[in-house]
């Protein structure tokens, strides 16, 4: 890889929105002079995206939440049950809230059914 923003392009055509800073940090951890794409997602994905991401994917208007750059890399933050109290966390019903991030402060709540819930109507 040549330069750092043939490096930086390339990782955000497959979603990954690195900073400089992070960009930098994950050259350190593969201490090689030329490392691939391929080895700088490897090192990537076992790091929280809140240390190697800035502004995440959004630049410029950051209140625009209706459209998603694709490919777009997200990261869980958190997993809950929320269709009980947490004292009496079951299988069944499951309503899970999941936590994603992009690496930048905002975080993204997604909700989704995973069996029959009879206690609805």
């Amino acid at each position: 890889m040549a330069t750092t923003t043939f490096i930086n392009e390339s990782l955000e055509e497959k979603g990954w929105f690195l900073s400089q800073e992070g960009i930098d940090s994950i050259k350190e951890q593969l201490e090689q002079e030329n490392p691939t794409l391929e080895q700088f997602i490897e090192v990537a994905k076992d790091t929280d995206l809140r240390e190697i991401c800035d502004k995440g994917f959004r630049k410029g208007d950051l209140t625009k939440r209706d459209q998603l750059p694709s490919p777009l890399v997200l990261q869980v933050l958190q997993v809950q049950n929320i269709a009980v109290p947490s004292i009496q966390h079951v299988e069944k019903p499951r309503l899970l809230r999941v936590v994603f991030t992009d690496g930048s402060k905002k975080k993204w709540i997604g909700a989704e059914i995973l069996g029959p819930l009879e206690s609805l109507r």
